[in-house]
């Protein structure tokens, strides 16, 4: 578990740093104040906006794709890219099964053939 890049580890020693230097009953008043100052930088405007447009940012992407309509674009490519290739496999197995001296359907004759 890593948090702001501070393992456990890490985490407890600064907790008992604290515990040392401030003393237990200035170190609990501390952890109390710290933690009502957290509660209302979490509930006020400005973590409001932050977390807003943190949330903004990360669907940008998204947005961008759904108006410019790529993904529509992506799946038409990819359904021409299936026909082609079905185009291809069933070229290459009619001319699997034409033999020496075979003609086609546009009256080719293949005479060369293996």
């Amino acid at each position: 578990m890593k948090i702001l890049n501070v393992g456990a580890l890490e985490f407890v020693f600064v907790l008992l740093l604290i515990l040392i230097v401030l003393g237990p009953k200035r170190a609990i008043k501390t952890a109390g104040d710290i933690g009502r100052r957290v509660k209302d930088f979490s509930r006020s405007k400005l973590w409001q906006e932050l977390t807003s447009t943190y949330r903004e940012i990360q669907e940008l992407p998204k947005k961008m794709m759904d108006e410019a309509e790529i993904q529509k674009t992506i799946q038409e490519l990819d359904r021409a890219k299936d026909e082609v290739n079905q185009s291809l496999r069933d070229k290459d197995h009619q001319n699997s099964n034409i033999t020496k001296g075979d003609v086609d359907e546009t009256n080719h004759i293949y005479p060369d053939l293996p």
